[in-house]
């Protein structure tokens, strides 16, 4: 038996015997490597549903993903395609048991034959490590993820492995050290949003349809981790998520991830804010839950207006750098010194710039909460407004609230001078000058 016909072996009794996490084929030769006719990297998982397994294999170009699934047999032979031919010379498989690793060594002339025309034996190299990958729920090492984080989601390393294909995570399921203090940060941020995130769960009915926009989602941190939540811990039946971004690389890294993982849920839109809400008021299409994770400046407001014009039951936004309404102010004499220094001049347009939308959300008959989410170590930008629609409110007990909060709103504009914020414009019927 050759050592390739042993890791096929290998292989078949991973995916049987319920081991099988991941395989990876990689190493294209000198000659095929500035071409497009063959992938440079395979990745395959396998995907799980009550009725069926596939496997998601992921062909990386040079200039592009291709996901695609395939049957167990289908798979395989794509494997034994690829090594037989050399057309990638190395391959990983990852098991809960062991990961082996399978080298082929290239040959000069490939149409040689070996007596009674069989095909020569390939040169190879298979050897086995310790499994990286195995399934674990404690660590005693600071660089593992936490147990609070691992709680929220899942302690099965298979199960997040999109933290990993982002940078978070490395294989082992640490903390990833290229970049640690951008990793944990990010990591830190996620776990915290969820948890803070949870408690509002309680609205929404889980055998119900469950509509979510991430806008301004970026890579997708927090809208992988939220899908992943919903659906594997809290067991909501039918979750829809979209993540709305500007970037045509983040979008397509995350919709190429989102299939790998069998996310079937999630998708990814090249589109803007606006272009989003208008497209959704012209289908009529409704949205439950709005999130903005660090939506620069006005971004944020473009969020809200989102989620009040959709008529979004929970908005929750994490602004970032608001420099709208440090140019549209002039306070009064009697506060002026607050504004005197530079750095207590930008903290107080912060604050009353998120004071100002939850007035307007409040307005909205929206009940808002702004919390801290993280801690000013891990980003300066630490706040999160939670606004809830006020579904119970009677309609003539809502003319009355909005009649009041337009009164103190007003009030509260004219002690700090506010002439208009971006927000307000964005409602001209309701914020008459």
């Amino acid at each position: 038996m050759t050592k390739i016909d042993n890791f096929f072996e290998i292989l078949e009794f991973a995916i049987d015997s319920g081991n099988f996490i991941k395989l990876i084929l990689s190493k294209q030769l000198k000659k095929e490597v500035e071409t497009e006719e063959k992938p440079k990297k395979i990745t395959i998982r396998q995907i799980k549903t009550k009725l069926l397994t596939k496997f998601c294999v992921v062909s990386s170009f040079q200039t592009r993903d291709i996901t695609k699934n395939f049957t167990q047999k289908e798979t395989i032979d794509l494997i034994k395609e690829n090594i037989e031919n050399q057309f990638l010379l190395n391959t990983v498989l990852f098991s809960t048991t062991g990961d082996h690793y399978l080298s082929t060594f290239p040959q000069k002339n490939k149409n040689l034959t070996a007596p009674n025309n069989l095909k020569p034996e390939i040169p190879a190299f298979l050897k086995k490590t310790p499994p990286s990958q195995v399934k674990t729920t404690a660590s005693t090492s600071q660089n593992k993820v936490k147990n609070n984080f691992t709680s929220i989601l899942k302690t099965d390393k298979k199960s997040l492995s999109y933290l990993e294909e982002m940078g978070i995570l490395d294989v082992f399921g640490n903390i990833n050290n290229t970049d640690k203090l951008f990793a944990g940060d990010k990591l830190k941020q996620i776990n915290n949003f969820i948890q803070l995130f949870d408690p509002y769960l309680a609205d929404f009915d889980p055998n119900k349809p469950l509509s979510i926009v991430d806008l301004g989602c970026g890579k997708g941190y927090l809208t992988f981790a939220i899908y992943d939540y919903l659906v594997n811990i809290k067991n909501f039946l039918d979750v829809k998520i979209t993540g709305i971004d500007l970037k045509p690389e983040t979008v397509d890294f995350a919709n190429n991830l989102a299939a790998q993982m069998g996310f079937a849920g999630l998708c990814f839109k090249l589109q803007s804010i606006d272009q989003f809400l208008a497209d959704s008021l012209e289908k009529k299409s409704s949205v439950d839950i709005v999130i903005a994770l660090h939506a620069c400046d006005t971004a944020t407001d473009d969020a809200i207006a989102a989620g009040i014009n959709l008529g979004a039951g929970l908005i929750a936004v994490a602004p970032c750098c608001q420099k709208d309404l440090r140019k549209n102010y002039a306070p009064d004499d009697g506060i002026l010194n607050i504004f005197k220094h530079g750095i207590l001049a930008t903290r107080q347009s912060d604050i009353l710039t998120d004071t100002v939308r939850a007035f307007i959300l409040e307005i909205f008959n929206y009940k808002t909460k702004i919390v801290e989410f993280i801690s000013l170590q891990h980003s300066p930008k630490n706040l999160l407004i939670f606004a809830k629609l006020n579904k119970s409110m009677g309609k003539n007990q809502h003319i009355i609230n909005k009649t009041l909060k337009l009164k103190q709103f007003n009030e509260f504009k004219k002690l700090f001078g506010i002439k208009n914020y971006y927000l307000q414009d964005k409602f001209p019927d309701q914020f008459r000058h």
